[in-house]
């Protein structure tokens, strides 16, 4: 995050969502306040007007704490009923309209309630309007099986579709990777490991479709950022996956 301040929105009540590094509130959905140092008393207040976040945070409140609370429900019972993925999805697009109206110098990282245990998303998901990614193309043909056979494309993915590629996890080289891409006969987008063979023509693009961006923040495995240090590692990684004969990788 290149050293920026950080805020984190998590929902705790109804009038408590944005807290500082310390762990102290320091929003609502109505407005925040930033504080320039521990000795700024007063601070800046950003008024958010966005719609449908006071909303969002309702729902978190009459839905999830309150029962809870009041033993009306178990947590557990809550994570069995509670729809967690289209919770986290209008959180993480909320969000985003949040960030928006943030100086430049603030990362925004969402993290789920206590009540969440579906592990749907990370504790601190760096909300992003964009990112920087590896990209690359699943190739026309590959061999398969004993006997070579040629076939077109993969088995989730067809031939010449663009592929997210995530970071080396694994250290193996980057012969197995994390990827998200359209599913074969599908609008849909998946993300799987897959063999890095079976992608060429890396390079380094500037990522915006929120569908993608979606997937990228609430991987198990981790995407790449906005910062320059990324821009960097992945333009020198493109250049050395696409020259295999350079032995840079």
């Amino acid at each position: 995050m290149d050293n920026k301040k950080i805020i984190r929105m998590r929902p705790e009540d109804s009038s408590s969502l944005f807290w500082d590094e310390e762990g102290v509130c320091i929003g609502s959905a109505e407005s925040l306040t930033l504080h320039d140092s521990y000795d700024d008393e007063n601070g800046t207040t950003i008024e958010l007007h966005v719609p449908g976040l006071q909303e969002w945070l309702d729902e978190y409140m009459w839905q999830c704490l309150v029962p809870c609370e009041s033993g009306k429900i178990s947590i557990e019972e809550l994570n069995k009923s509670f729809n967690w993925k289209k919770f986290h999805k209008r959180g993480t697009a909320l969000a985003l309209e949040v960030k928006k109206l943030l100086p430049p110098e603030i990362s925004l990282l969402y993290a789920p309630p206590f009540e969440d245990k579906s592990g749907i998303m990370h504790q601190n998901t760096e909300i992003e309007d964009w990112k920087w990614c590896l990209v690359g193309n699943i190739v026309r043909e590959r061999e398969y099986g004993e006997n070579h056979e040629i076939r077109i494309g993969t088995k989730h993915f067809s031939p010449g579709t663009k592929i997210y590629c995530a970071p080396g996890h694994w250290g193996d080289g980057y012969e197995n990777i994390v990827v998200i891409g359209k599913q074969r006969g599908s609008p849909k987008y998946i993300e799987i490991i897959m063999p890095r063979r079976f992608i060429e023509n890396f390079r380094c693009q500037k990522i915006f479709r929120p569908a993608v961006l979606r997937l990228m923040n609430k991987s198990h495995w981790g995407f790449w950022s906005n910062s320059d240090s990324d821009k960097k590692a992945i333009t020198k990684m493109a250049e050395g996956l696409n020259d295999p004969e350079s032995g840079w990788w």
